[in-house]
C-alpha cells in the first residue's frame, strides 16, 4: 500500500507540473503583450523639432575638421555666435589640437550695426599662443569660417584681446583689421 500511494502522489505531481507547463506555454505563445515599438529618433531630437545644424570648423594640424551640432533655430544671431565660439574652444581643448592657446576664453561677443561680429578673447589668447604661421592662419581661418558659415547676414569677424584691437596674434597676421580682409589677401 505504501508503494501504490507513493506512486499515485508522484504521478499526481507530474500531472500538475505538466499542466502548469502547458498553461505557461499557451500564455507565452498567445496572450503575451507585444513589446512596444522603439522610438526611431532619440528623445532629444524629438524635443528640438525646430533645430538647425551648426558646423564648427576647428584646426587639426595643417587642416580643418568639422563638428556638427544641432541647436534650436530660435536662437538670436548673438546667441548663435556665442554658442559657436564657446563650442569651438571646448572642442579644440578636448581634442587637444595644439593650436588653441591654453587658458583662452571669451570675455564678450557682440555684433555691430554693420553686421561685424566682434569676439573679445582673454589675454591668454595672445599671451599663450605658441604656433607658427600655419597655426595662426588655421586658428583665424577656422574662427572666421565657423562664424560666417552659421550666423546669417554677417559681413566679417574682428578679434579683440581684452576689449582692444591688437596688431598681431603671433606676429604673422595683422589683427587690427577684420579677418575676412586679412585672410583673403
Amino acid at each position: 500500500m505504501k508503494k501504490s500511494s507513493f506512486l499515485l502522489i508522484v504521478l499526481f505531481f507530474l500531472f500538475l507540473v505538466s499542466a502548469a507547463g502547458g498553461v505557461f506555454y499557451i500564455y507565452v505563445s498567445f496572450y503575451q503583450t507585444p513589446e512596444p515599438e522603439k522610438i526611431s529618433e532619440p528623445l532629444s531630437d524629438a524635443i528640438l523639432r525646430n533645430y538647425t545644424n551648426l558646423k564648427i570648423f576647428y584646426p587639426v594640424g595643417e587642416g580643418t575638421e568639422i563638428f556638427e551640432k544641432k541647436v534650436s533655430s530660435d536662437l538670436t544671431r548673438l546667441e548663435m555666435a556665442d554658442l559657436l565660439i564657446t563650442t569651438y574652444l571646448k572642442i579644440s581643448r578636448q581634442l587637444d589640437t595644439g593650436v588653441i592657446p591654453e587658458g583662452a576664453s571669451v570675455n564678450n561677443i557682440y555684433i555691430s550695426r554693420d553686421n561685424i561680429v566682434y569676439i573679445d578673447f582673454s589675454k591668454a589668447f595672445k599671451k599663450n599662443f605658441r604656433g607658427d604661421v600655419i597655426d595662426e592662419y588655421m586658428l583665424l581661418k577656422t574662427i572666421l569660417d565657423t562664424i560666417m558659415g552659421n550666423v546669417e547676414d554677417i559681413s566679417d569677424v574682428v578679434i579683440l584681446i581684452d576689449g582692444r584691437q591688437q596688431e598681431t596674434l603671433g606676429g604673422h597676421f595683422f589683427l587690427n583689421r577684420p579677418l575676412k580682409t586679412i585672410l583673403t589677401q
